[in-house]
């Protein structure tokens, strides 16, 4: 059987059930994976050509897209040191950044790695943007980012009111994981973490808040901005978590004021686990405090405040019995419980856990200092 050949808009010999018809022209389909591989695309079920303003290749996805107001025209690629190469992408808040060429115009750099060896451009921490060594001076350069009074007073101490926004850009970025994160991430299960990272100066770019999921807060004990993350979980927690310490490392800095927290969860949320837990840190305590600065147990002074003394082991533990069970164990949980809330009873909350919602010090969420128990 003869196989019907015919001539494309751009004058290629295709045979026609390659093409698609379109207002009285051939168009070769072409692979949406592959760039200019054909004159017209199927995208979602339609047809698109090429020639029209309705789709870009995006160099970042490697694939024919829609256009919309997301895609952005940006360098892909030098073919030269001086020489930028356009294309079209989504800019990714973590990798794509800022940069100032030779002409003096701005433009999105869809990757960062791209000027990695280009001796012509440096990249300036206060701007968060890459720029042409005419255009900036050595000191603009090693200059660091500040934050200002005004910055940390717009900002609240408590997260409540920013996590679900937080949650949501993290949730819409899309992190390249290393190796030697998905070797590790699946010991973690199911179980999730959050960090509080302390500062004295500086500030993380919003582009890198954003896609780490970190939240900049007020805190009165350090003089700079903490920054608090999302509650994180598997090798995308684990990513996001290795890249917002470089970036800490790079726009902040910290001093023996500053503390790390790491908070657990999806832990079992019963009287059993957490009395069993209280009596497990209370016996490894002192390996813990092997680990840090001998005055994080015994502040020495330090910090105006000691958020990180050692639990009270011989008093909690003589309280309660040697052995534990169904029998004994709203006896023994309320002796964890009254030394948490600080002399309030669970009773004063209800019958249940579920029931404690806040702690009796501070119910508003608004001033954890006066937690002493902390």
């Amino acid at each position: 059987m003869d196989i019907k050949v015919v001539t494309t808009i751009s004058g290629e010999l295709v045979p026609r059930e390659e093409c698609r018809y379109i207002k009285g022209d051939f168009y070769k389909v072409g692979n949406p994976k592959i760039k200019n591989s054909g004159d017209c695309y199927q995208i979602n079920d339609r047809y698109y050509r090429e020639s029209t303003s309705y789709i870009v290749f995006d160099e970042y996805k490697e694939e024919y897209v829609i256009n919309n107001d997301t895609i952005k025209e940006g360098i892909i690629d030098f073919s030269d040191e001086e020489s930028p190469v356009l294309g079209f992408f989504v800019p990714h808040g973590v990798y794509s950044v800022d940069i100032l060429l030779l002409n003096g115009t701005h433009k999105t750099l869809m990757h960062s790695s791209l000027v990695k060896d280009n001796l012509n451009y440096r990249y300036c921490k206060s701007a968060d943007s890459f720029v042409h060594i005419t255009q900036v001076t050595a000191r603009q350069i090693n200059e660091f980012p500040h934050t200002s009074l005004d910055d940390r007073y717009s900002l609240q101490y408590n997260c409540d009111n920013y996590i679900g926004a937080a949650s949501k850009k993290f949730d819409a970025t899309d992190l390249i994981i290393d190796k030697s994160i998905s070797s590790f991430a699946p010991s973690l299960k199911d179980l999730t973490f959050g960090w509080e990272y302390e500062t004295t100066e500086g500030k993380v770019p919003a582009r890198l808040v954003d896609g780490l999921g970190l939240m900049p807060l007020r805190d009165g004990s350090i003089g700079g901005l903490e920054y608090a993350s999302i509650p994180l979980q598997g090798e995308k927690g684990m990513q996001a978590t290795k890249l917002a310490c470089k970036a800490l490392s790079s726009f902040t800095r910290y001093d023996d004021n500053c503390s790390l927290h790491l908070h657990i969860g999806n832990i079992p949320r019963n009287k059993k686990f957490l009395v069993a837990l209280l009596k497990v840190l209370c016996n490894i305590q002192e390996e813990m405090y092997s680990l840090f600065p001998l005055f994080k147990q015994y502040n020495f002074g330090v910090k105006r405040k000691n958020y990180t003394k050692p639990l009270p082991a011989l008093r909690l533990l003589s309280k309660m019995d040697d052995k534990i069970d169904d029998l004994n164990i709203d006896k023994n949980f309320n002796v964890l419980f009254e030394f948490l809330s600080m002399g309030i009873p669970l009773h004063h909350f209800g019958s249940t856990l579920e029931e404690v919602t806040h702690h009796p010090s501070d119910p508003r969420g608004t001033s954890k200092w006066n937690i002493r128990s902390r």
